[in-house]
This record gives structure tokens, sequence and C-alpha cells, in this order.
């Protein structure tokens, strides 16, 4: 199987002339778009940073990057360890999932999950009605972003 394309998916994986350079395969399989950065205390703020490019998959049923949002979180939070990236629908959409929500702790906004599922045709959910709902979580990685001093 061709290095470049096991690597990228791109070309033909019978093409073993190929020759992949590691840092090239990193560039053509991440892309560069804003993500929020969720820091234990002080205010969220937003980098341009690398991250998966999910959406250059085939298999990727919804492919459009503008309806996601990034959210990095850099250190263990309530929800979240350190070094996680998620990327969450924009569009809220009724369904089954893991969700994101604000909730405001000591004037600070501060991220947590909440699960939606479904028995039948009844909806249970761990929401808690003061939480503000930013989207359901599409990926969940651990990621590491290099983020200003």
């Amino acid at each position: 199987m061709s290095p470049v394309w096991f690597s990228t998916g791109r070309g033909d994986p019978h093409d073993h002339q190929s020759v992949v350079h590691r840092e090239d395969a990193w560039q053509q399989t991440t892309m560069l778009t804003k993500v929020m950065v969720v820091p234990t205390e002080g205010d969220l703020y937003d980098v341009i940073a690398r991250v998966p490019d999910l959406f250059n998959s085939p298999y990727h049923a919804y492919r459009q990057p503008s309806a996601y949002r990034f959210f990095y979180v850099p250190e263990m939070v309530e929800s979240f360890p350190g070094c996680t990236l998620l990327t969450v629908e924009k569009e809220l959409r009724p369904g089954p999932g893991l969700f994101l929500a604000w909730k405001t702790v000591h004037g600070h906004k501060r991220l947590f999950t909440f699960t939606c599922t479904y028995s039948g045709l009844e909806v249970s959910s761990t929401q808690q009605p003061d939480w503000e709902v930013v989207g359901r979580v599409r990926n969940m990685d651990y990621w590491k972003i290099e983020l200003p001093d």
C-alpha cells in the first residue's frame, strides 16, 4: 500500500513510488480554523490553529466545515481532560448524543456536558435548566494546540 495514500487518503493506493514526508502528511490531514480556547481560569479567547481535517474524508456525511465550531480545553476541567479538542455542530438539531453547554459559575462561563438519549419515543436528558446549550459534539480527541503566552 502506498504510504501517501495510507497517510492522506490521496492518490493511488498501489503507487509504491510515492514518498510521504511526515510533515507533509500532517499538513494534508489538518486544516486551519478558528478555535475557542476554554481555560480553567480567566476569559475564553480565540486562536487560529491546525485541527484534524475531518471534512476531507468521503465517509464524513456532513462535509461543510463552516457548520461546525471548535473548542479546545488545554487543562483539566469538570467535563474534560486537558488537551481535548471538540468539534461541535453550530446548528441545534434534535437527537441523541453528547452536548456542550455553558454554565456561569462565579461570573465566568464554564463548559459542561450533558447527554440526550431516546427510549422509544421518550427523550431523556441530563441537561440542567440553567445551562445554555452550545451544540452536539461530533468529534472529541486529544490534540495539542500551541497557545500564545
